[in-house]
């Protein structure tokens, strides 16, 4: 997310001799442990990327873990979200999940979002062959930042974020959330 990005690398408690002139105090040190979790959910970014395969001549990126579990996902869907209404899409990755849950449930409003500027692409790829009518276009959206470009939602989805990164990002993923779903969202 972009809180982690943006503050990572410019956190004196990341920097060991900081630590050390601070005379481990603390609060000191859990900031310090709490940034070793956020470089560990780094690193699930990282490993997640590793496993996408080459891009389609059309633009779309594939990931094999997708393919595996969005049927299983769909079923839950299924039960869980509302009749009718928009569906937010956090970190909608290569944009296999949105377009198939999208087929699958026509009478929902599905918007995917993506922070990375080639997923969105591949996203819009996605969409693109597809042919559906009930996706709108990926936004830009990062779960940090104050204001989401979206200001109302029936339901908020994320598959493929809160496994991988940070958890400043999960918990800036449930403001964000509680901030534009609906009374009686999902």
């Amino acid at each position: 997310c972009g809180w982690c990005r943006d503050r990572l690398w410019s956190l004196p408690w990341l920097d060991p001799h900081a630590l050390r002139r601070s005379n481990r105090t603390p609060l000191s040190l859990r900031r310090f442990q709490a940034n070793a979790g956020m470089l560990q959910g780094f690193e699930g970014v990282l490993k997640m990327r590793m496993s996408i395969e080459p891009p389609h001549p059309d633009g779309r990126l594939s990931a094999p873990a997708a393919d595996r579990n969005k049927g299983p996902i769909l079923e839950v869907l299924k039960r869980a979200l509302p009749e009718r209404g928009l569906v937010l899409e956090i970190a909608s990755g290569t944009g296999q999940h949105v377009v198939h849950f999208a087929a699958a449930l026509p009478h929902l409003e599905w918007q995917p979002s993506e922070p990375d500027s080639s997923m969105r692409s591949s996203i819009a790829a996605w969409i693109r062959l597809s042919g559906l009518a009930n996706i709108l276009p990926p936004l830009d959206l990062d779960v940090c930042a104050p204001e989401w470009p979206v200001a109302h939602a029936a339901a908020v989805l994320c598959v493929n974020m809160v496994h991988i990164t940070p958890w400043p990002s999960t918990v800036c993923l449930l403001e964000g959330a509680a901030r534009v779903l609906q009374a009686g969202g999902v």
